[in-house]
């Protein structure tokens, strides 16, 4: 990022809404986030370890889902829940 892209981003996304904190910004960074290509999650057993699941929220949009993901992958880890809820999110190709 640079100066003026902070500067620009602090006047409009900081100042305007808080308008009682002065000042600059000292330090911003571009949020990096993983994507997989079809933009989904991914919450699926390892191949060959099947007591060890992946559970990715990916995509950048993850954050606003992980509560009910999260409860739903805790309810199939402790062996209810119904296991059609997350067949969606098993990963396409094998992880090598």
């Amino acid at each position: 990022m640079g100066a003026d892209e902070i500067a620009g981003l602090h006047a409009s996304r900081v100042q305007a809404r808080f308008p009682q904190i002065r000042g600059q910004a000292l330090k911003a960074r571009a949020c990096m986030y993983t994507v997989t290509p079809d933009r989904d999650f991914v919450v699926d057993q390892m191949d060959g370890a099947s007591n060890v699941w992946i559970a990715s929220a990916c995509s950048g949009h993850g954050f606003k889902h992980s509560a009910g993901l999260g409860e739903a992958i805790a309810q199939r880890l402790r062996g209810g829940g119904r296991s059609e809820v997350l067949e969606p999110f098993r990963r396409r190709v094998a992880v090598g």
